[in-house]
């Protein structure tokens, strides 16, 4: 990659992860082996406070990020029982990777609080582009198998109940008394439950499917074969 793209991410980086910031200023050529020593020397050179001005730069992104995983963030808050555990994203090798790589932030974020699968494929799914053509069969845009739990659905249920609960006077959460997030028994139950994300007018929805049909879409792309014609003919996969 050009240095001077390389230099865009690391500013990035720094702008997010004032400990990170704090390592480039204090030793450039540890920080950022990969830079040339002038690159390295103007990114160190940037005056902290430039880095500070926007002090709610990471809640708008956390905000934004909350809003697709809303119920693995609220588990994963139960778990840390601090807001501040969320800040840690942004010093995580999740976060840098995203960057690095320009993968979508949401999903280096899933991967940071450990997103339950339904709320992650339904953000890989928003996502997906057309596959190019290769003379295989591929998943629909906006088509993700997911194999999940019966208790996992019902977590997620759960923790959009509680939102909905909480929302409708926010404030409570000041509160001593506040309403805790608390699973129910079914939360637990490790029956098997195969998805599928399925796009429509009005955003994706879930389907239920059976093992072999999750098997069938998990294994694309695959070549042209008889088996994954019904696929095609339900528009869950197309022929490319």
């Amino acid at each position: 990659m050009k240095p001077h793209l390389v230099a865009q991410q690391t500013l990035v980086r720094m702008l997010f992860d004032p400990e990170f910031a704090a390592r480039v200023r204090r030793d450039p050529a540890d920080a950022l082996p990969e830079l040339p020593s002038t690159l390295r020397a103007q990114l160190a050179a940037i005056d902290p406070r430039a880095l500070k001005l926007d002090r709610l730069l990471q809640r708008r992104v956390l905000r934004a990020l909350f809003d697709e995983l809303k119920a693995s963030t609220t588990l994963f808050l139960a778990r840390s029982k601090k807001l501040a555990s969320l800040d840690g994203f942004f010093a995580a090798p999740a976060f840098h990777d995203a960057i690095l790589r320009a993968r979508p932030l949401v999903l280096a974020y899933a991967d940071f609080i450990d997103a339950l699968p339904i709320e992650r494929a339904l953000c890989e799914a928003r996502r997906m582009r057309p596959p190019r053509p290769d003379g295989r069969i591929h998943r629909a845009p906006g088509v993700v198998p997911i194999a999940t739990t019966q208790g996992a659905l019902a977590t997620l249920q759960q923790c959009e109940q509680y939102l909905f609960e909480v929302g409708r006077m926010p404030a409570v959460a000041l509160c001593d008394d506040a309403p805790p997030l608390q699973l129910a028994a079914r939360a637990h139950d490790a029956t098997p439950l195969y998805l599928v994300t399925v796009p429509g007018d009005a955003g994706h929805s879930l389907v239920t499917i059976d093992e072999a049909t999750w098997a069938l879409i998990a294994a694309l792309p695959q070549a042209p074969s008889r088996a994954l014609q019904p696929l095609v003919d339900d528009e869950i996969a197309v022929a490319t």
